[in-house]
């Protein structure tokens, strides 16, 4: 795991025949477009994040492609099930392997193969389904065939007092979602940290950004920085 500090961003510029040349040259030398995944806490800026990115890259001529988080989909009513999980998984799967019968040079998933782990972790450690069960799931959506074409995967997290004060405007609603409380939100955070240390042999492309006292800007900044630094950097090497 990588651990961004933002601080090496603040002032970080990049040309635009730099970033044009950068992805011309990864798809050139991979033969497949850069496929990013963002992930990690709610309100932790995932989806301004992307936009920020989209933004960029399209100033650029790079053909785009964004897959949103699919729980946004689905239709099943039960947000914390183990099939709400799968239901997603699966969605994103169907999307990326559309995405790669295209001739994208970019592929950024919202929410993706890391962030089912997480959910399975989730599940293990807050749910009745006995465990060999779930590791049978888990080991499914781990497969290389899934996480080999993923370049990077972005974790951004928050803690849960930062979350519920995005989430519910500084204490305008008193309202206490599904997901967006205290006790939930402190287990998320637990799970992803997990999921980490259990897949830190396998996953090593993983870069973590706390957000919890950062603005959108920095945050969107920092990010978009980082992926373009990254991607220099896996050019060069």
């Amino acid at each position: 795991m990588n651990i961004i500090n933002n601080s090496l961003f603040e002032k970080k510029t990049f040309k635009n025949e730099e970033i044009k040349l950068a992805f011309r040259d990864f798809k050139l030398s991979k033969n497949k477009p850069l496929i990013i995944e963002i992930s990690g806490s709610p309100n932790s800026g995932k989806t301004s994040a992307i936009h920020a990115i989209e933004k960029i890259v399209k100033q650029q001529g790079i053909k785009v492609k964004i897959i949103y988080e699919a729980a946004t989909k689905c239709r099943l009513k039960d947000k914390l099930s183990i099939d709400f999980n799968i239901w997603t998984a699966n969605l994103t799967i169907n999307s990326i392997l559309e995405a790669l019968n295209n001739s994208y040079d970019m592929i950024i998933c919202e929410r993706g193969f890391f962030d089912c782990l997480c959910w399975l972790e989730f599940h293990t450690k807050n749910s009745n389904i006995p465990f060999n069960s779930i590791e049978e799931i888990y080991n499914f959506y781990k497969s290389k065939k899934w996480f080999e074409n993923i370049d990077f995967i972005y974790v951004m997290t928050c803690s849960p007092e930062a979350s519920i004060k995005r989430e519910y405007l500084d204490g305008l609603t008193e309202v206490s979602g599904t997901i967006v409380n205290k006790k939930v939100l402190s287990i998320i955070d637990e799970s992803i940290l997990a999921t980490i240390e259990k897949n830190k042999e396998d996953l090593k492309n993983i870069y973590m950004l706390d957000t919890t006292f950062l603005d959108q800007i920095s945050i969107n900044r920092t990010i978009v920085s980082s992926i373009l630094s990254e991607l220099q950097k896996t050019i060069a090497s």
